[in-house]
């Protein structure tokens, strides 16, 4: 029989508030779901615990020198579905794995939304890079191989 595997790590859940730590840790993307329940903020400030591998991230004036922008992405004409942080300092001083692209549910707690760092499931969007002959090609994930 000709069985596909569903993997539902790979589906967000419509509403609920997700950040992505995109691979090589130079952005974050938060969804418009995370970025409602920050308060729609103009800037962020991040935080960490190191001792709960959490991250925080929390409204905050864009004069304030450590606040951090938010630019939005979507189509044109119509409210940005995802918000991007560049995040590539704070990655680094952390040390966050960001070999590959991360997704993590948020929770509020109190002002602060909060990412668990071990909560995390590989993101895969619905388009992946494959190499053909030397040329980067994009393809629809649909679970088959590349063709030989």
């Amino acid at each position: 029989m000709d069985f596909e595997r569903f993997d539902q790590r790979h589906i967000a859940i419509a509403g609920s508030p997700f950040v992505t730590i995109q691979r090589g840790g130079r952005v974050m993307t938060i969804n418009r779901a995370a970025y409602e329940m920050l308060g729609g903020p103009e800037a962020v400030e991040l935080l960490y615990s190191k001792k709960n591998r959490v991250v925080g991230v929390r409204q905050v004036s864009k004069k304030e020198p450590y606040a951090f922008p938010l630019r939005g992405q979507g189509r044109k004409g119509q409210e940005p579905s995802n918000y991007l942080v560049a995040v590539q300092a704070f990655t680094k001083h952390y040390n966050i794995d960001t070999s590959v692209a991360m997704r993590y549910p948020g929770e509020m707690q109190e002002e602060i939304l909060t990412i668990a760092l071990d909560r995390g499931t590989v993101a895969t969007g619905p388009r992946a890079k494959i190499k053909d002959d030397g040329e980067e090609q994009r393809r629809r994930v649909s679970g088959s191989e590349p063709d030989s």
